[in-house]
């Protein structure tokens, strides 16, 4: 096939028939071009010393270079030349071939790695050999750098068909010296996706969250990371792709997150994008979570990009899945009630908790599931048993200058009044103010305290680390250090028993000056 383009703009015309361009496809399918892998054209590879090298030959057909993927392994034949120290290992025939380069000093000169093959396999006018030149180090590898290569850098991949990722991997020696290597490459979690000999990586269908990439050679191992101060961005965003389907469609982290879609949640011409992601908690208050709940094993933030309205029912609704975690299967067996799954406000800075979560426990796992209309920031949530009846706060809202005398008709200074009954004594009590940002504004301990009602008031200002409660209490009006500013905080009791099992009660409380 000879052609040429034309491009028209108005009355201009671009490019002539004297410009033209030629295809061809042969029915034979011969072989018009054999590449090694790993190589670069006319460049000589440097290995390292005591290094087992993998080569590979691809072959294409066609003008368009096609893969050639009924190529006889068997007809392909490796040979070295000036090999020295090197040698290949096992059978020298098949598609790919490994070197094994040796533990002497390094190469005086470039060996050559020759694959052949059967002539009449390839189209006339084509060598039917393809070579690769290499040079041994004196020099055993170091370490590994892994980059990404293919045109979407650094852009996430999605689980649409065809959409891959290519990586490839350098080695350094001992004093910074490039050095060509051909990994083993593993993806986390398992069943993220497939990743090639070459470096490309295909994510699961049903996928969605970062898929840690490894390329691993020996004892040396490294991980390809693109953003160094995000640990739980390590790695590359697979999204996943919700088209309109008369079936269930599922994501999966593979890390304990599932959610199933209904039939026909979305419309026939909407197309929803999703991320998953497992976030490195360090707010204390998310930690803690809500009143007697908190959280167990990981969170996940599961989020649509696109803006798309999901249409769902009671009888048909999105069904979110968290595994709980190992170690609590016994407890999620025989105490169903303590487990929920919740998500986090960060409006009211709080776990709201899903009553209509249930427990499944099997012999393979242990599973809870509820129904979801939105998506958030979403965890595991666990209730202990309680060694406190009830913590309150009144005021609330409350002004550090105004006396409460509806709580308290005798105090004569403002503040509010934090009171809890236990139900039986305790090893020791912790009572800490947050603010929204989650640091601790205020703090105070009470060891060995009896069954039965305490309390003790906060004036709104601030402490020098903890102090014992008969102390801020002894200290009277005088006690804290400055005085807070107005806003929302967060008040969080700690209870440790007799049997050093803690529990954790939070709420919220407003200062008003």
């Amino acid at each position: 096939l000879v052609y040429y383009f034309e491009a028209y703009a108005g009355t201009d015309i671009y490019g002539y028939s004297g410009e033209s361009f030629r295809s061809y496809v042969e029915p034979s399918r011969k072989i018009s071009k054999m590449v090694i892998t790993p190589g670069s054209g006319d460049d000589t590879l440097r290995l390292p010393v005591d290094y087992q090298m993998r080569f590979r030959l691809n072959s294409y057909y066609s003008s368009a270079f096609y893969p050639k993927t009924d190529l006889d392994s068997m007809a392909i034949v490796w040979t070295l030349e000036n090999a020295e120290k090197s040698r290949l290992r096992g059978d020298a025939k098949g598609m790919s071939v490994v070197v094994e380069t040796g533990t002497e000093d390094e190469t005086a000169g470039p060996v050559r790695l020759i694959a052949t093959i059967d002539g009449n396999l390839v189209r006339p006018g084509v060598d039917s050999f393809a070579v690769v030149n290499f040079t041994v180090s004196n020099q055993a590898l170091d370490s590994i750098a892994i980059r990404r290569t293919d045109a979407g850098d650094p852009n996430p991949i999605t689980t649409s068909p065809g959409d891959r990722a290519e990586f490839s991997a350098t080695g350094f020696d001992s004093s910074g010296s490039r050095l060509s290597i051909s990994p083993l490459w593993v993806v986390e979690p398992a069943g993220a996706g497939e990743m090639d000999e070459n470096g490309v990586f295909t994510p699961a269908p049903s996928y969605a969250g970062y898929a840690r990439i490894h390329a691993n050679a020996g004892e040396v191992k490294a991980e390809y990371r693109p953003d160094q101060k995000n640990p739980s961005m390590s790695g590359l965003m697979v999204r996943h792709i919700l088209t309109h389907s008369s079936s269930t469609d599922t994501i999966q982290s593979r890390t304990g997150c599932r959610i199933v879609f209904p039939p026909e949640v979305i419309g026939e011409e909407e197309t929803a994008l999703f991320e998953l992601i497992t976030p490195v908690l360090t707010n204390p208050l998310e930690l803690k979570g809500d009143s007697s709940f908190h959280m167990v094993g990981n969170a996940y933030d599961i989020n649509e990009v696109n803006g798309v309205t999901f249409s769902v029912t009671p009888e048909d609704s999105i069904r979110l899945t968290l595994d709980i975690p190992e170690g609590y299967g016994s407890r999620a067996a025989d105490e169903n009630g303590n487990f929920v799954i919740g998500y986090w406000n960060p409006d009211s800075l709080i776990w709201k908790l899903l009553k209509n979560s249930t427990v499944s426990v099997s012999d393979s796992d242990t599973i809870i599931t509820a129904s979801v209309s939105h998506f958030s920031r979403y965890a595991v949530m666990l209730g202990p048993k309680r060694s406190v009846q009830e913590l309150q706060i009144r005021p609330n809202p409350f002004s550090p200058y105004i006396a409460p005398v509806k709580v308290d008709p005798t105090r004569s200074t403002g503040g509010t009044r934090i009171s809890f009954e236990l139900k039986e004594q305790v090893e020791d009590v912790e009572i800490r103010v947050y603010n929204v940002l989650g640091d601790v504004v205020w703090a105070v301990y009470g060891k060995g305290l009896q069954q039965g009602q305490h309390s003790v008031w906060w004036n709104g200002k601030t402490t020098d680390g903890e102090v014992s409660i008969q102390e801020w209490v002894a200290d009277g009006e005088s006690a804290g250090r400055r005085m807070c500013r107005n806003g929302r905080y967060f008040v969080i009791l700690t209870i440790t028993n007799m049997s050093e099992k803690k529990t954790r009660e939070i709420k919220p409380v407003i200062l008003m000056k």
